[in-house]
């Protein structure tokens, strides 16, 4: 699936109304007051964009390990194997995400492999 301009637009936008919760939230229903100055302010922002980025990406690989299969075929035999899955943490373009990579083990032939990797390959 890929995602086109005009969706883009939309999750900015869902996003944007999200900003407004989170500022009255921090500085409460009438704004931040004079005394708070534009650093202060643009920590609140970083941290609302870091913690709206990491739900995010949580939420995504989530759901996205919950499609992966338990069995995979192996890479260098054929053999069906069963998969377990292993933390993993990738850097994203706003910080670390964290997902479940799917690792298999062929007791046959012995060789570990990761499907996800075998995938890229083909």
């Amino acid at each position: 699936m890929q995602l086109t301009s005009q969706d883009y637009k939309k999750i900015k936008n869902l996003a944007k109304q999200w900003g407004k919760i989170i500022s009255e939230e921090a500085f409460g229903e009438a704004g931040p007051g004079l005394d708070v100055s534009f650093s202060d302010m643009e920590k609140v922002w970083a941290a609302a964009a870091e913690g709206l980025a990491e739900g995010t990406a949580a939420e995504a690989l989530t759901r996205q390990a919950e499609k992966m299969s338990t069995s995979e075929s192996c890479p260098k035999c054929g053999a069906d194997c069963s998969t377990t899955s292993q933390e993993r943490t990738l850097q994203a373009l706003n910080g670390k995400a964290t997902w479940q990579e799917p690792k298999g083990y062929c007791k046959k032939c012995r060789c570990s492999f990761f499907p996800s990797a075998c995938a890229i390959r083909d």
